[in-house]
């Protein structure tokens, strides 16, 4: 790996600067360039209030300033959990000579396997021909006909679509976490006066990371709450409504947190074994 490109939806500010010093003191062998939204970018982003737009603009803005051939779009709330994942994609990449590998075809929003269109996510891509082919907008989201039915084309899908060749490198399930949607539904709460998470609620994901990096306060002080069974909980000085979440979420999400926690420590520490303890008593649906 040449460098890591950490690009912040946000205007530098004195708090991400501490952050990516901080990065750059734990591992000072891992070259890191920091890149931030101009005020004007961050304003209309903040005006449209649309998770996928800061998704594209964070993307566009990586990939231009990407120096080598090739990059891998790493989503923020992924966890890659075995070293050979990078060296092992960039090897398939340039053996295949394609434009684009994913770690699976795209199948939602009108969209199925068999379209061959790679999910976005820890996808590697030649960035060359895609600065080269794509205009910014180009890898933006847009409905439009595939193969003869209306699709939603997510983030460079559409690109997919008009030219360069692209293939599947299947990541085990043992080799990433990935919860996926943390930060779009984190931006809809933020964002949106009314929003409910839905019953894949993926936000209770967000205390357990952050005691993974900074203290385990914010989790001991929600399951408290949770365990109480109170739908409505404090959360980032707002009130969350976790009267959605389904009872099969809530053990995928645990399951996914235990596996990190394993990954990381060894076993499962006290406080995130008590914390999705009281995540499985919130859902209407679960086994009484």
């Amino acid at each position: 790996m040449k460098e890591v490109i950490l690009v912040f939806d946000a205007c530098r500010d004195q708090q991400l600067i501490e952050l990516v010093a901080d990065f750059r003191s734990a591992r000072p062998d891992i070259v890191v360039r920091d890149f931030y939204y101009t005020e004007e970018q961050s304003q209309l982003a903040d005006r449209l209030s649309l998770p996928y737009v800061y998704c594209w603009a964070s993307w566009c803005i990586g990939l231009c300033e990407c120096r080598t051939r090739y990059a891998l779009l790493h989503d923020y709330d992924a966890f890659l959990l075995n070293p050979q994942i990078l060296e092992d994609r960039y090897r398939t990449i340039t053996e295949r000579q394609h434009e684009y590998v994913g770690i699976r075809f795209y199948s939602e929003n009108g969209i199925d396997a068999s379209d061959e269109l790679a999910t976005t996510f820890e996808m590697i891509l030649d960035a060359d021909f895609v600065r080269k082919t794509f205009c910014p907008i180009d890898l933006f989201n847009r409905v439009s006909v595939l193969n003869g039915k209306s699709a939603d084309l997510d983030i460079m899908l559409y690109a997919q679509t008009r030219a360069g060749t692209g293939s599947i490198l299947p990541m085990p399930e043992q080799d990433m976490i990935h919860p996926s949607q943390v930060i779009d539904q984190f931006t809809r709460f933020t964002m949106q006066p009314n929003y409910i998470p839905p019953a894949s609620n993926n936000l209770l994901m967000i205390p357990y990371f952050i005691s993974l990096s900074e203290s385990d306060d914010m989790l001991v002080s929600l399951t408290g709450r949770l365990a109480s069974r109170i739908n409505a909980v404090p959360f980032f000085g707002k009130s969350m409504d976790t009267s959605r979440l389904s009872y099969a979420h809530a053990l995928w999400i645990e399951k996914q947190a235990l596996q990190l926690e394993r990954a990381i420590y060894g076993d499962i520490r006290p406080s995130v074994s008590k914390y999705f303890e009281a995540i499985r008593g919130i859902p209407v649906d679960r086994p009484v």
